[in-house]
């Protein structure tokens, strides 16, 4: 078997294999999956390695870098090559390859939960993704702590650190060069809303959380990754009802980081691994 990073010609068979690991999810989720792929990989903190067979790419493996904090935003093995060991070598090959790891983590999803397991990752929590069906407020019109913008400011960041133990900065940059949008509540909260996803939603509080959802909702936002610590809000919450698509575990292979999730009222995630 042959692990190699990818190449330009390589991007048509990268999308394959990743829709096809999306199984019967909606057209629209895998539109928007194919157009990051070929987004992602233009951009310096995202590695794609392929896993090769007989000159036949059949596995992909995503790792997204920020500065020692690794993130597998996608593992997915060509069906007719499943249990040959291939995600095993892929993973092996970011310990081979990258330098300087002091954390590896994905969100998995439930059929990958005990393979991961298997190779050394400990399980986190767990995380679930909805579709907003109904919102049944708005928000003041005359609420000036609300405000859009498309500036990335330090104290969003300092925030982003505080909550999760890293800064994900390179990553916000891109989504806002690619259109995102950040909404915020004063210096107390902000919400990245991307292609129809709200996330994350960082902020002091759940009222101030809530607040800054349902602004995305009104801009276009659809789907949305909640940790399972947080879900009683929601269910608490009659503002917004929403429809469980999948769930997720947080997995991590390395160091612990110091964070407080309780301002995490949701996380940004392209999908579950």
């Amino acid at each position: 078997m042959n692990i190699r990073l990818v190449r330009s010609e390589d991007i048509d068979i990268v999308s394959k294999i990743i829709v096809e690991g999306l199984d019967d999810r909606d057209s629209e989720i895998k539109e928007k999956v194919m157009e990051e792929i070929k987004l992602f990989n233009k951009v310096h903190f995202n590695y794609y390695y392929l896993a090769e067979l007989e000159n036949e790419v059949v596995g992909v493996l995503q790792v997204l870098d920020y500065e020692k904090i690794f993130h597998v935003s996608v593992l997915s093995i060509l069906k007719t090559h499943q249990g040959k060991d291939i995600g095993s070598h892929l993973l092996k090959s970011i310990l081979l390859n990258l330098k300087n790891i002091q954390l590896i983590q994905v969100y998995s999803n439930d059929a990958a939960k005990e393979f991961y397991l298997k190779q050394g990752f400990r399980y986190v929590e767990s995380a679930c993704l909805y579709e907003i069906n109904t919102i049944n407020i708005h928000l003041d019109q005359q609420n000036h702590d609300i405000e859009v913008t498309t500036k990335l400011m330090k104290w969003m960041l300092d925030l982003d650190k505080l909550t999760t133990g890293y800064s994900k900065r390179p990553l916000f940059e891109l989504l806002i060069e690619l259109g995102a949008k950040i909404i915020t509540y004063g210096k107390s909260g902000y919400v990245l809303l991307y292609n129809n996803t709200i996330g994350p939603v960082l902020a002091k509080n759940f009222e101030i959380a809530i607040n800054l959802i349902i602004k995305a909702i009104e801009l276009g936002g659809k789907y949305i990754t909640i940790l399972e610590p947080q879900l009683s809000h929601y269910k608490n919450s009659t503002k917004i009802t929403m429809r469980n698509l999948d769930i997720g575990h947080k997995m991590r292979f390395g160091d612990s980081l110091d964070k407080n999730l309780d301002l995490e009222f949701a996380i940004h995630s392209f999908g579950f691994s």
